[in-house]
């Protein structure tokens, strides 16, 4: 052993090697995408730059919400949307990594 630190990226390839099936490598492919996607996400809401976001994403949220209220447009429905879709895939990559880190570890190597 050459006493190197196994990556998730080196687990992931081990995974696709592990199952030979297409369809099984198929799920691993994509797990390693949203955990990935998930990992940056993650680094991004964690970041003192990703907090500000977060805290004025959910004050334009509030603002959107009040806009909504007291002029019943239509409009402001689709903004809300985009701002709570952003702020979930913010808040959820926490969740999302920890799933799929603890889908590897369970696997028998």
């Amino acid at each position: 052993m050459s006493g190197k630190i196994k990556t998730t990226e080196d687990e992931f390839d081990e995974m696709e090697e592990l199952f030979p099936d297409e369809g099984d490598k198929e799920i691993v492919r994509g797990n390693k995408i949203i955990y990935k996607e998930a990992r940056d996400l993650l680094s991004l809401s964690e970041s003192p730059g990703g907090r500000s976001l977060i805290k004025g994403l959910k004050l334009e949220i509030s603002e959107t919400i009040k806009k909504l209220i007291e002029t019943r447009q239509g409009r402001y429905v689709s903004d809300l949307d985009s701002q709570l879709s952003l702020l979930t895939k913010l808040t959820d990559a926490k969740k999302q990594t920890d799933a799929i880190r603890n889908w590897l570890d369970s696997i028998d190597k």
